[in-house]
């Protein structure tokens, strides 16, 4: 059985990782600082390394070198988020036999471990464990039957199903199997059952149904939306038509505000959690999904991550979601700005070669405005501006003062 150590600052991802390749039967260390790290490579013994590029108090790159320099013939994984191909052959050149790029599947981390261990003299093979993995053709619930698989993330498994009952598709997000034992991505899962039960908006994805495979896997049976993520759609043609982010923005608007009537804060906008049909004329053209990491604004929900942690994507996260500041509904009108200002110039207002510098341009640096970019986008400028305010208090008091800008804007633009 192959020993792993696992190098990552981020609690969450290193989790999620460590519960995936246990699963997969090899033993893990988990470890979140380079300190630790260089402390345990040098006193024990693995069969590979995985380390991330950027932790707080050094990098995985450094480790690799000095690994190799004191003769560590381990193989040794880079977890980077860098993009920059020169970079990634610095890493190599240090010493790393291999490197992934944030995000990745869990299934092509471990066939790359996989590879990395056949090559290696020291290998150990894993054992597999059958898990009672979803198929198509499965019934859940004595009516929801399974199509196919049409996504997948760190915590579920997202598939195609028909309601034999109602005679509709539906859409089942599954928690993955390996998950099932965790308490805290049990409860975390629970959460996102409740949350979405108190949302009834044309612009929030409806929960039809809940339930579990065999008492231990849960499940959520949601409407099927048809249509593209946003992220799709900016990918596929750059920055879009100034009247089709209006009338996005809008819509997500309408959704925002019935989340937060509820007292739920999504914490996690961003184009990947907005789907759109191709008809925006229709009030349920838009639809915010993925609501696993949202918060209740009045309490009543445990709290499944660690006080200090930092929840979101960096890219579009609030500068109050960087402290200790208790949250409300304005946190995610900074990341729907963020949004806007991807939309109309296609690229995110603040880029950098890691999280931590990124974390410092929302709490710092203002964005260039979207007509710098690009002029056709002047009518976003003040818009874009007053949703990205560093200070919560000078932003849109609520998504509906949002929305009445965005609305007039159009007007104007008609």
């Amino acid at each position: 059985m192959a020993k792993v150590l696992l190098v990552e600052d981020y609690e969450d991802v290193g989790l999620i990782v460590r519960d995936y390749l246990q699963a997969s039967q090899y033993t893990v260390e988990f470890l979140q600082t380079a300190t630790d790290a260089r402390s345990s490579m040098k006193s024990n013994r693995y069969d590979v390394i995985i380390l991330d590029w950027d932790l707080p108090d050094g990098t995985g790159l450094e480790l690799c070198r000095e690994f190799r320099g004191n003769g560590g013939v381990t193989p040794i994984l880079l977890m980077t988020g860098r993009s920059a191909v020169e970079e990634k052959e610095t890493g190599l050149d240090a010493g790393a036999d291999d490197y992934i790029t944030k995000p990745f599947a869990l299934r092509e981390l471990t066939a790359r471990l996989k590879a990395m261990l056949r090559r290696s003299t020291q290998y150990a093979p894993p054992v597999t464990e059958n898990f009672s993995e979803p198929r198509a053709g499965m019934i859940l619930g004595g009516k929801y039957r399974l199509v196919d698989q049409i996504g997948e993330g760190g915590m579920s498994v997202i598939w195609r199903a028909a309601d034999t009952t109602m005679q509709r598709e539906v859409v089942v997000k599954l928690m993955r199997g390996y998950l099932s034992q965790d308490d805290r991505t049990l409860k975390r899962f629970e959460q996102e059952c409740r949350v979405l039960a108190k949302l009834n908006n044309a612009n929030t994805v409806m929960v039809f149904d809940a339930g579990s495979i065999d008492n231990k896997l849960p499940f959520l049976i949601m409407e099927y939306v048809r249509g593209v993520s946003l992220r799709d759609i900016i990918t596929r043609g750059g920055p879009m038509p100034i009247k089709q982010i209006l009338q996005i923005s809008i819509q997500v608007c309408r959704g925002l505000q019935a989340a937060h009537d509820a007292g739920v804060v999504h914490r996690d906008l961003k184009p990947d959690n907005i789907l759109v049909n191709e008809d925006l004329s229709r009030p349920d053209a838009v639809k915010i999904v993925d609501f696993g990491i949202a918060l209740l604004m009045q309490g009543g929900f445990e709290r499944v991550t660690r006080d200090g942690m930092v929840i979101g994507t960096m890219e579009y996260i609030s500068p109050e979601q960087l402290d200790d500041t208790v949250l409300d509904g304005r946190a995610d009108l900074y990341a729907l700005g963020v949004v806007l200002y991807e939309m109309a110039t296609g690229d995110i207002p603040f880029k950098a070669n890691n999280a931590e510098a990124v974390m410092m341009k929302h709490l710092r640096e203002r964005p260039p405005l979207p007509s710098a970019m690009r002029a056709e986008a002047g009518p976003l400028d003040a818009i874009v501006s007053k949703a990205m305010e560093k200070n919560r208090n000078w932003r849109y008091e609520s998504a509906d003062a949002f929305r009445l800008d965005l609305e007039k804007a159009l007007s104007r633009l008609e």
